[in-house]
């Protein structure tokens, strides 16, 4: 039997857990966190600790023989745990210590953008070391240059490190009492609907690509209140959504591809002939997948 030890005890967790106990495989689970929760104490081994590297390392000396981690908090990640389960020959879900720094830095994340030549997919932004005495033109330029900016703390902050502008703060002076530490990060704040999409790799070329979410940061119903770090995520059934949005993409691409060989239009000519019917068809694909789902479970 199978012995995977979860690192963490929230509710991502519990998740984890639920996931892993509906597979064929009869396993053990062991989880180390850092406070009691029902569920996890209920269907795993729960070891509270602190959870940074070094109290890891002792309880995975208790624990005994474990075959796979799982890693949900960015602390032991930042702190390399990963790093040492692999040293072990211990394999993990849970980046190395040098790649969680896209996560645990803001910062690191755009810089790293920038070094391998996807600048374009970033804001505009600019680095600062002191908001409260810069007078530095650069700094200056850039805030009068973009209509409304974004404010980040860098590193680990739980979720409470970003400050928007017209949300938290109007102007500058407002939020020098509420950033933690320096540098910090400065953007141009960006508007529309905001989506994540993740992908699992094995550092080997293997990547597989989890279905389209959409976090849930306002604290209160019909998205009031101020950002937290996340109320939760909100997914589509089934994923009929992913589905429809891959449809119509590919149709589009398809489909501005004939428009173009076929009547030798621009591309933006082809894009534009092609956009229209492939939309309305992903909607009625999207109507249709729910239908066929709801009256086929």
């Amino acid at each position: 039997m199978k012995h995977i030890l979860i690192i963490g005890s929230g509710a991502r967790e519990c998740m984890i857990i639920k996931t892993l106990k509906k597979g064929p495989e009869k396993i053990k689970i062991s989880c180390i966190g850092s406070h009691r929760n029902p569920y996890i104490d209920k269907h795993s081994f729960l070891y509270i600790s602190d959870i940074n590297s070094k109290t890891i390392k002792i309880l995975l000396l208790i624990i005994g023989k474990i075959d796979f981690v799982f890693i949900g908090p960015e602390t032991p990640l930042k702190e390399g745990v990963s790093n040492y389960l692999e040293s072990k020959g211990i394999p993990c879900i849970g980046p190395m210590q040098y790649y969680a720094q896209i996560e645990t830095s803001k910062i690191f994340a755009r810089n790293f953008i920038d070094s391998i030549n996807l600048s374009q997919y970033s804001p505009n932004y600019i680095v600062v070391n002191d908001i409260v005495t810069n007078t530095n033109n650069k700094l200056n330029e850039f805030v009068i240059s973009n209509k409304e900016i974004v404010i980040k703390n860098d590193g680990l902050c739980g979720g409470k490190g970003v400050f928007v502008q017209g949300i938290d703060f109007n102007t500058l002076d407002e939020v020098k009492s509420l950033l933690s530490h320096y540098p910090i990060l400065i953007e141009e704040k960006l508007e529309g609907e905001e989506f994540t999409l993740m992908s699992i790799t094995d550092g080997h070329g293997g990547i597989r690509h989890f279905p389209p979410i959409q976090d849930y940061k306002r604290l209160n119903d019909d998205d009031l209140g101020p950002n937290t770090g996340s109320m939760g995520c909100l997914i589509f059934k089934n994923n009929s959504l992913a589905l429809a949005l891959v449809y119509t993409l590919g149709h589009v691409v398809i489909a501005m591809t004939v428009v173009r060989l076929m009547t030798g239009a621009s591309l933006w000519e082809a894009g534009a002939v092609a956009l229209v019917e492939p939309a309305i068809n992903g909607v009625w694909f999207y109507a249709l997948h729910r239908l066929w789902t709801k009256y086929n479970d």
